[in-house]
């Protein structure tokens, strides 16, 4: 075994073959949040207290600062009050229309039945009518009867008177006086009859009129309370849309009375100042104890679920591999978002790089 000539040094040997080459060039970069956030205030205030600090990581919902909420508590609760008088007024208003229209329905039943009444009342004066037309009609024979039976009377009575002295005379027979006073006493009974008849007729009929009046009577004041229900309808109806119009602006007002509490409440809402969004606090814009309005605001907050990375680099880079000073072993796959090349030099190329797990 041959040995080394002294004083050499052992070094390794490796055959030369082909392989890929990759090139890597450091540059200073810098890290910046993909999204930047301003927490401000949206009303006003003064702002009580600040619960976090540049560089905490805060949680969406978490509670960063409050602004004096004891104003708009007051507000809410007068607000609460206010709805609670127009929820009142409301039910009083509702109940007013319940109460208008029961006697709405209470008056069209009375003008059924007043309307039933006049009815019955006409029915029945055209049947007195009708009866009297009739009575009147039997009247009239009755006068015709007797005055016939007048006429026959006086007929018989001056013929039994000629027949009589014609008797005495001898000229006619006793027969024939004797027939002619039995028809003037027919005649006679005749008429009586006639007359009894006629009375009686007379005073249907006087019965009959008195009917007719008490029936025109019934039925005039069957109209005139039918008149006085139409009235009463008519007042009950004026009430009914009286009733329904305050029940509207009373509706309308509790609408606008929950409305303003909705309001307060969210006032109340925004005196507590949350983060949207998870990040970390970068800066403090406005220290407790100052009197903050909307627009004002109040910390800065980084999200850092995406990330930016800057270099000015001295060439384009086409490789996608970002590595960190602070931790050596780290490296993360970027993506070439911009190129920028200056018109006089490329050395001022900038590219910035989104990593999608920095």
């Amino acid at each position: 075994v041959m040995k080394p000539p002294r004083g050499a040094f052992p070094v390794g040997v490796e055959e030369v073959q082909p392989r890929m080459f990759l090139p890597t060039v450091t540059y200073p970069a810098t890290i910046r949040a993909y999204n930047e956030e301003i927490i401000r205030a949206r009303i006003m205030g003064k702002l009580l207290n600040t619960f976090v600090y540049p560089g905490d990581r805060v949680r969406p919902g978490q509670l960063l600062a409050l602004i004096e909420p004891t104003e708009y508590e007051v507000r809410v609760q007068e607000a609460a009050g206010n709805v609670q008088a127009a929820r009142s007024v409301l039910e009083e208003a509702r109940a007013r229309t319940a109460e208008a229209e029961s006697e709405l329905q209470v008056s069209a039943a009375r003008r059924q039945q007043m309307e039933a009444q006049w009815e019955e009342a006409r029915s029945a004066l055209q049947a007195v009518e009708a009866e009297l037309k009739a009575a009147q009609a039997s009247l009239d024979e009755a006068r015709a009867r007797i005055r016939t039976a007048q006429a026959e009377l006086d007929y018989w009575q001056a013929e039994a008177e000629r027949l009589k002295a014609l008797l005495q005379k001898g000229f006619v027979s006793k027969r024939d006086s004797q027939m002619a006073e039995t028809r003037w006493r027919q005649a006679q009974e005749e008429l009586s009859a006639a007359q009894a008849a006629s009375r009686a007729q007379q005073e249907r009929v006087h019965q009959l009129r008195a009917n007719r009046e008490a029936m025109q009577a019934r039925l005039r004041q069957a109209e005139a309370a039918l008149q006085a229900t139409e009235r009463e309808i008519q007042a009950a109806q004026a009430r009914l849309r009286a009733a329904r119009a305050q029940q509207q602006s009373a509706e309308a007002q509790l609408k606008a009375q929950q409305s303003s509490a909705q309001a307060a409440q969210l006032q109340v809402a925004y005196t507590r100042l949350t983060a949207l969004n998870p990040g970390i606090i970068t800066e403090r814009l406005t220290e407790p104890g100052t009197l903050v309005e909307p627009g004002t605001p109040i910390l800065k907050l980084q999200n850092t679920t995406q990330v930016r990375v800057q270099a000015q680099v001295a060439r384009v880079v086409s490789h996608r591999h970002v590595t960190h000073d602070r931790v050596p072993h780290r490296v993360d796959d970027g993506h070439v978002m911009a190129e920028a090349l200056s018109t006089e030099d490329l050395a001022d190329d900038r590219v910035e790089a989104q990593s999608s797990r920095l």
